[in-house]
């Protein structure tokens, strides 16, 4: 005679995320995890950067209006500057364009140091070797092509 035999569930290992996941708050609130604190994170500096350039931008616009009336020919012919030593003398200056070069670049950037904490946050918090190594191996990508591929 065969015994009958009863299913057992197979029991799944936790996520990396899970380990560090501390019990359930008794509010009603979810609980406070890392993943939840990198998707903070990730989301504030997204933020602070989109907000933070479209600012400078809106005050290069307007310098750039006061110092310089709209005038079509000037427009067309108007190039932003990749030197930083020029940058920087406009912005001692106040000059229009070279605050909006400013804001483009922090627009540029913002995604940039959204990885860069990414891969801090991931060796620091989460301790996730595998999302480290392939979000430093991003972020590498990333700056190469930034200041290598003009």
């Amino acid at each position: 005679m065969t015994e009958p035999t009863t299913d057992i569930p197979a029991v799944q290992s936790p996520s990396p995320m899970a380990a560090n996941t501390p019990p359930a708050a008794d509010n009603g609130e979810p609980p406070i995890t890392n993943e939840t604190v990198i998707q903070d994170v990730s989301a504030w500096i997204l933020r602070i950067g989109s907000f933070g350039s479209v600012g400078i931008l809106l005050l290069g616009l307007v310098l750039a209006m006061v110092q310089h009336p709209l005038d079509k020919k000037e427009m067309l012919q108007a190039r932003f500057s990749l030197s930083l030593s020029h940058v920087s003398q406009g912005l001692m200056h106040a000059r229009g364009l070279d605050v909006m070069e400013i804001g483009i670049f922090l627009l540029v950037l913002t995604p940039v140091m959204r990885v860069a904490a990414s891969v801090i946050l991931f060796a620091f918090v989460d301790r996730d070797k595998v999302y480290t190594v392939v979000t430093l191996i991003v972020l590498l990508i990333t700056l190469v092509s930034l200041f290598l591929l003009r």
